[in-house]
């Protein structure tokens, strides 16, 4: 059975296609994923943060994106898993230590925020538009601390781009960058970023 549309992402793995949600109890992030036609319901979890285990302070969450879910789905599939189950629900327990992964992208991600703020506060921005970016930071930083982080980042490119906010050259490379690193193809739906490039004056 399928995940309904609210609240879950979809995703297409080796032509098949699924939905996934994520959610965290605090100690660890439990991820959900569910093919769309018939097949077997995939649960996994990884914890909450690998870096200061036993800490209450959750500096370095992790962040279930896309990428992370392929991943899961792959490792399933390439350990037999999936293979001619008649299971409705696997469950593969914590994965923390079983997957490699490369989640370079929470990081890229502050340091945009860090560099956009650094901007907003040097630059000649009116109180309106300082307050608007800043609220859409915010939320950025929200979601990043509830395991959201690449939903985050997309609605920060989103609202900026409504308020018609541009971007340097180095932050456009540093947006595509973490899109390659959630392996999102941007050019596919996101080509329009380039747009938000401030263009120098001659």
């Amino acid at each position: 059975m399928s995940l309904p549309k609210k609240g879950s992402r979809r995703i297409s793995v080796d032509s098949n296609e699924y939905r996934w949600m994520a959610k965290s109890d605090g100690t660890q992030i439990n991820l959900t994923i569910a093919p769309i036609e018939n097949g077997t319901k995939i649960r996994a979890s990884f914890d909450y943060d690998t870096e200061n285990i036993g800490s209450n302070a959750y500096y370095n969450p992790f962040i279930i994106t896309p990428y992370v879910t392929r991943e899961v789905i792959l490792f399933a599939s390439k350990k037999g898993y999936l293979s001619n189950s008649d299971k409705t629900e696997l469950n593969l327990g914590n994965l923390t230590k079983k997957i490699t992964l490369n989640l370079t992208g929470v990081r890229k991600t502050k340091k945009l925020i860090k560099s956009i703020e650094n901007r907003m506060n040097s630059e000649g921005f009116n109180s309106s538009s300082k307050e608007q970016i800043q609220s859409i930071l915010t939320e950025t930083n929200h979601l990043i601390q509830h395991g959201e982080w690449f939903i985050g980042f997309e609605d920060m490119i989103t609202n900026l781009d409504e308020i018609d906010f541009k971007i340097e050259t180095d932050e456009l490379i540093l947006i595509k960058e973490i899109f390659q690193k959630a392996k999102v193809n941007w050019t596919e739906k996101w080509g329009w970023i380039e747009n938000m490039v401030r263009r120098k004056e001659h």
